[in-house]
């Protein structure tokens, strides 16, 4: 796991120094080894930071340059089949200095070219300098697990692991993106190709980019989808589809226990954890570490869980318990998250990946079996609204009219009053953040730009096209999930979170074998008569311990309600000054957060996506 830069200067030459200040910025995704690369002409040059994970020795350090092709690779990430793929280079003749990946990918390159991505089993963004066709060569993994941000400018192009190297460009402008900002005031991230600055994007995963040194062309395309569900699996087996989901869950943990560095895995007690922890405590012929921190507020302790697995996999359990400083911890994350960014499971995350990183260099995480099985509880949300919608047919104006009448205190208003929205609005809903609605009355009556945005609604229709595809509507869901909510918001926590500690976080139900593995399946074998996740738990039921609560759902989480009541809220509080008021009423925050703090209503993730806001804003800008 490592950061990587790269310039390329139309006019003004590329300095060592400018790349050491830039690798600066990101020495924290690798304090193991510094090294910079620029050509003769000093027009392209590159910086890499990198924290060792194969091949220790010098001969692992980047840049990295083929002598007999005269190309050169930065690389951050890792290539799990990497084994294989040298195998098959050294029959045809070709020799390696290292027993690294990244010499690997160098070499497979001069061979497919471009064609490079499609072989590779991994985590990744790289890019390779291609002399003979002076060109760069820029490539993003299937699922969007590493970072990959570039700007480009009157011939100048430069590309990053996170935003902050990019800022010290002269020629990159921090002009805010305010389409970028209303989605994130949505959604709590900031999707798709956007990030939040105007002259800064992100290569999307499953893509790649060229760039033409000599013509200045940027050319970008995808070279992976989903494939689409194969409804002749609604009569399998569903013992042969548990077998395959285990052969599949086995082979990813397999390849990414792959080290020559101290190895162990997340284990929140959670069923894809649980999942994957077991399978590595089965392959390892030692006890596995497993971590786990446990909070100081009992209702989100789960860490009993934690322990029933640790346990029955007899693994050394490393376990914390953490009275949280919320407002230290969220200064120092602002920092290395580089854009506004609301989910509070953050927190939790950065401080287990501190825990771990005292013991290992690389951890397993259960990240991503939720958009692949169904496992939120808000797809079963819209599943039971769309049903119930479908029974009582063209009834939705007495529908809107009960909802008007009916109590706020009653239990089922919400519910009732989401019968006569269409998808687009209950997606919309189900955030949590900042409505179509209440944007209006948040944002400053003087800033049209935010106002007159609407990027959140016009994203998932193009995406998902619900009225006119015969897909379930749990396959639309999940699938928007992983286009835009895992790539954007979990895998961007969990990159940014452990790589803060210096930590590697690898993700085995991402492998995208076992990925095109779930999107192949029917509906049905995600979410079966209201059971979620109902494959992985019938693998579950067959290796986790009898004792074990498939049904939770609660993961790593944090008292948020009660956190913005104390300490964040007093935190909000003191970053709602005058600077701000070019973007929000004040007012009717400061409403919001008094109305949190008595106990009337829980803002708890409005306010907090407002406070990330307000110190991100003072961190790059006062």
């Amino acid at each position: 796991m490592c950061g990587i830069i790269g310039i390329f200067q139309n006019k003004d030459q590329v300095t060592e120094q400018l790349l050491e200040v830039m690798a600066a910025e990101t020495s924290h995704r690798g304090p193991d080894n510094t090294g910079v690369f620029i050509t003769k002409k000093n027009q392209l040059g590159f910086a890499h930071n990198r924290l060792s994970i194969l091949d220790l020795s010098p001969a692992g350090n980047q840049p990295m340059m083929d002598k007999e092709n005269n190309n050169v690779i930065v690389f951050n990430g890792e290539i799990y089949n990497f084994k294989n793929l040298k195998t098959d280079l050294e029959a045809k003749g070709v020799f390696f200095r290292s027993n690294c990946d990244t010499e690997v990918l160098l070499k497979l390159y001069n061979t497919i070219k471009e064609k490079l991505p499609t072989e590779l089993n991994g985590m990744f963004a790289f890019c390779i300098y291609d002399k003979n066709k002076k060109k760069l060569f820029l490539a993003r993994d299937r699922v969007g697990i590493k970072p990959l941000y570039y700007t480009f400018k009157n011939g100048n192009f430069a590309f990053a692991s996170e935003i902050k190297p990019l800022l010290k460009l002269k020629w990159v402008s921090k002009e805010i993106n305010f389409q970028a900002l209303d989605t994130y005031f949505r959604m709590g991230y900031i999707p798709h190709r956007m990030s939040i600055f105007k002259s800064i994007k992100k290569l999307e995963p499953a893509h790649i980019l060229t760039f033409d040194l000599e013509t200045f062309q940027l050319e970008e395309a995808s070279y992976w989808k989903l494939p689409k569900a194969d409804f002749s699996l609604v009569s399998a087996d569903k013992n042969q589809l548990v077998d395959q989901l285990e052969s599949h869950l086995t082979k990813s943990v397999a390849l990414r226990r792959l080290s020559d560095v101290p190895i162990g895995c997340f284990l929140s007690g959670g069923l894809d954890s649980s999942l994957v922890a077991n399978i590595m405590a089965k392959q390892s012929n030692t006890p596995i570490k497993t971590f786990n921190i446990s909070f100081d507020i009992g209702k989100y302790d789960e860490s009993s869980y934690a322990r029933i697995v640790a346990k029955d996999i007899k693994s050394d359990h490393i376990e914390h318990s953490i009275t949280i400083n919320a407002v230290k911890t969220l200064n120092r994350l602002v920092d290395n998250f580089d854009e506004p960014f609301a989910d509070s499971s953050q927190i939790p995350t950065f401080l287990v990946s501190e825990i771990a990183r005292k013991y290992v260099t690389v951890v397993l995480s259960g990240d991503g079996g939720d958009e692949l099985f169904g496992g939120y509880n808000w797809y079963s949300w819209l599943l039971s609204l769309q049903q119930t919608k479908n029974k009582l047919n063209n009834l939705a104006p007495l529908i809107t009219f009960i909802a008007n009448k009916i109590p706020l205190q009653f239990k089922g208003k919400h519910y009732i009053s989401q019968l006569n929205e269409t998808i687009a609005d209950q997606l919309e809903n189900r955030v949590g953040f900042v409505s179509n609605r209440e944007k209006c009355k948040l944002y400053s009556k003087n800033n049209t730009e935010l106002h007159i945005n609407n990027e959140m609604s016009t994203y998932i229709s193009d995406s998902l096209n619900i009225s006119q595809s015969n897909n379930s509507l749990l396959d639309h869901l999940s699938r928007l999930d992983f286009k835009t909510y895992l790539p954007d918001d979990i895998l961007v926590k969990v990159d940014r979170a452990s790589m803060a500690t210096s930590l590697e976080t690898r993700v085995p139900w991402l492998d995208h074998e076992l990925v095109e593995f779930a999107f192949s399946l029917p509906s049905t074998w995600k979410i079966n008569n209201g059971q979620k996740k109902y494959l992985p738990k019938q693998l579950a039921k067959k290796v986790l311990p009898k004792t074990l609560k498939l049904d939770r759902k609660q993961g790593f989480s944090i008292p948020l309600r009660e956190w913005m009541k104390d300490d964040l809220g007093d935190m909000l509080d003191d970053a709602l000054d005058n600077s701000l008021n070019s973007f929000f009423d004040l007012n009717y925050i400061k409403d919001k957060l008094t109305e949190h703090s008595s106990g009337k209503k829980d803002n708890s993730k409005f306010l907090y996506s407002i406070l990330n806001f307000a110190l991100w804003y003072h961190r790059y800008y006062n």
